[in-house]
């Protein structure tokens, strides 16, 4: 299976590197908190930050001033912002926290610095952003060769809780997505989106049992087959 087929979110980082970047970052930064659905982050607004994910997880968006795209979620001891070293121009991104958050947030320029004088700590971020490019390559892979619906029908997988099984037959999802934040993570409309859940219900790839969709075993595993590599 690849690995981003089925998740919203890249792997965690492992317990021995979250703890050295953590060690690294913290005598150069401030810890800040923030509530559900603060921006965190917002390199249209500013580059001079970088932060490492302390606890929760945050949602990570595209946009164009009007329309948002999900691009991935993070989970403690990523590190996210302007990550390269040299000078650009960047896309318009902003950090949402989706629950709770505490973050390191490190002055850009002492970063870099720390880039400049650990060549370990380089290596490293460069891995990390290499798996950022990995992840929006099998994003733009999705986009541009599966229709809505089978994005839809990812975004649902991705969302089943395995220890959750009701009747035997249907799996619950660990959160609920309302239509706009599926529109969102799909890149389409949120009628499009309103129109698709009701064929997928239809389909029986899912049901909705007290405004909450439950993905059906089945269906789950035919699709899994369906992507694995």
């Amino acid at each position: 299976m690849n690995n981003f087929a089925l998740s919203l979110s890249l792997a965690p980082v492992d317990t021995v590197s979250a703890e050295r970047y953590h060690k690294l970052l913290t005598p150069l930064g401030e810890i800040l908190e923030f509530s559900a659905k603060q921006v965190v982050l917002d390199l249209q607004e500013s580059t001079e930050f970088i932060c490492m994910l302390l606890t929760g997880r945050t949602a990570h968006y595209i946009t164009d001033g009007t329309d948002d795209k999900l691009l991935y979620h993070l989970t403690p001891g990523r590190i996210f912002g302007n990550l390269a070293h040299a000078e650009g121009k960047l896309f318009p991104t902003r950090a949402i926290a989706m629950e709770k958050v505490v973050v390191l947030r490190i002055p850009r320029a002492k970063y870099l610095e720390l880039i400049h004088n650990d060549p370990v700590f380089a290596l490293e971020m460069m891995d990390m952003q290499c798996d950022y490019d990995k992840y929006l390559l099998c994003e733009l892979h999705n986009l541009s060769f599966n229709s809505c619906k089978a994005r839809l029908m990812r975004i649902y997988c991705s969302q089943i809780d395995h220890k959750r099984l009701e009747d035997g037959k249907w799996y619950s999802l660990r959160s609920k997505l309302t239509h706009n934040e599926l529109a969102a993570i799909v890149g389409s409309a949120r009628v499009t989106i309103s129109k698709l859940i009701n064929e997928l219900c239809d389909d029986g790839f899912i049901r909705i049992i007290n405004r909450r969709a439950q993905v059906s075993k089945e269906a789950y595993d035919k699709f899994v087959a369906e992507h694995a590599e």
